[in-house]
């Protein structure tokens, strides 16, 4: 399966989900088509690719990151200002998510860097009040403010 056949199936996943979401009306409002199309895409080439009959390992990365770009996305949406200071492990949890997808390898190491990670912003989350850390955290808060 080339890249003209993926894009064609992108394409026929986002309309037919599209029909899905106005037969379903108010319960598919949620729903979003460019987001699932994608997912359901780097699944099924994900289940190819894992029964053999895929290879293009490089397609599936491509869209697995849409996803998790996407999840971030939502999330940051979702929490308040001050839980965006979790940024950067929320995106790093979500890149070790995909890319244990993508190669099962053994990540302990990457996990334990993780959890690290999450227990020092949660830690500048809890004293991000103390004065001397706060401007530290806004910093880190105001890091990715959209222009």
């Amino acid at each position: 399966m080339g890249i003209e056949n993926i894009l064609y199936l992108v394409t026929g996943l986002f309309v037919l989900i599209l029909i899905v979401k106005a037969v379903l009306g108010r319960k598919g409002e949620k729903i979003c088509a460019i987001c699932s199309a994608f997912a359901l895409t780097w699944i099924f080439l994900l289940i190819l690719y894992y029964m053999g009959r895929f290879d293009n390992l490089l397609i599936i990365g491509l869209l697995v990151g849409l996803t998790v770009l996407g999840i971030y996305y939502t999330w940051e949406r979702s929490v308040g200002k001050e839980k965006t200071i979790f940024r950067l492990p929320v995106l790093l949890t979500l890149v070790l998510v995909g890319y244990y997808l993508l190669t099962f390898e053994n990540l302990f190491r990457e996990i334990g860097i993780i959890v690290v990670l999450w227990v020092l912003f949660l830690a500048l989350y809890l004293y991000g009040k103390n004065i001397g850390l706060k401007k530290f955290v806004d910093k880190i808060v105001g890091c990715c403010r959209r222009w």
